[in-house]
């Protein structure tokens, strides 16, 4: 979570005049950010002053840096919440201690490492068996807990379910049920070629896919977790659902195909495993029969839980 933009969202909510500084690479880039915020946060720009950073010749780590350097020497009032040792921001308030800005600690809190490992425990647990036999084959699309706002929700909608849920509000179950109950799933153009929305699905059986959810430290979230919407693959390929190809990064992507069917096999990890299969835009399951759809959940419990609430045949992976 970008807690800048938590605080964003809580000022824009409360109308709380702000000053809101930009970090961008050029003028154009800021424009672009600038207009996204707005949009995003719907903040009223009769109450919104914004400071442009360009900083055309830094990279991402060294323009957040100056940014929060940038901030720190124009506030008059710090408000530490919490800091981790030997942090830029740590660094950044020993210099205020040192000058004669205003430190409120009120509501600081100790730095916690995460000490919970993030990922699924499968060894030694018995699987449904109806999860390795699910009848003909299909192509699932797998969700994963968002660490920001759906794609059809802006990221003021997010913080605003954040804030007023006792639990996090965007597990992936709760994803896979808001997929279901609208009817729709989003394409997304994030990590995809020429930033085409495109929706992904995976032509293996869920009890194939196990191997392949883990974390992935570097977009700060799991590749997917055990809980997917499942078209028949026959029916999925009628209606324009295309296997990847993959390709050698070294090699130029295969012609005559469309940039987002294409995938390199990749350097560290081999995406081929995947077995991907993509939509062009979003999928509209209100016109799919129920009777070539399956959810898949975790528990048992969450499969009865939507089977009840959406009419859906679920499937869980434990028994």
């Amino acid at each position: 979570m970008q807690t800048w933009e938590l605080v964003l969202a809580c000022a824009s909510m409360a109308q709380v005049p702000q000053v809101v500084f930009v970090p961008a690479f050029t003028s154009g880039d800021y424009r672009k950010h600038r207009e996204m915020l707005i949009r995003q946060f719907a903040l009223d720009e009769t109450l919104t002053r914004f400071e442009p950073l360009v900083f055309p010749d830094c990279d991402r780590v060294k323009i957040r840096h100056l940014r929060d350097e940038t901030i720190v020497s124009a506030a008059e009032l710090l408000l530490p919440v919490s800091l981790r040792p030997g942090g830029n921001m740590q660094r950044l308030l020993q210099t205020c201690l040192d000058g004669n800005k205003r430190i409120v600690d009120s509501f600081q809190t100790e730095y916690q490492e995460r000490e919970s490992p993030l990922a699924y425990a499968w060894e030694n647990r018995q699987l449904n068996p109806d999860i390795v036999t699910t009848g003909e084959p299909y192509l699932i699309h797998w969700t994963r807990t968002s660490n920001t706002a759906w794609p059809d929700e802006t990221l003021l909608d997010y913080y605003r379910a954040v804030i007023n849920s006792d639990t996090y509000p965007r597990t992936a179950f709760a994803t896979l049920t808001n997929i279901i109950t609208k009817g729709r799933i989003t394409a997304s153009s994030s990590h995809m070629p020429l930033n085409t929305p495109t929706v992904s699905l995976s032509g293996l059986s869920p009890h194939e896919v196990i191997p392949l959810m883990r974390w992935r430290a570097r977009y700060r979230q799991m590749s997917f977790e055990p809980y997917g919407i499942g078209i028949r693959k026959e029916y999925a390929l009628a209606v324009g659902i295309r296997a990847v190809q993959y390709y050698d990064r070294s090699a130029p992507r295969p012609a005559g195909l469309p940039a987002w069917l294409t995938q390199s096999k990749g350097d560290i990890t081999d995406w081929r495993a995947e077995q991907e299969y993509r939509h062009h835009g979003d999928i509209d399951l209100r016109g799919i029969p129920r009777t070539q759809l399956l959810a898949v959940t975790l528990t048992a419990a969450e499969a009865e839980k939507l089977q009840k609430k959406t009419g859906f045949r679920a499937v869980s992976f434990l028994p």
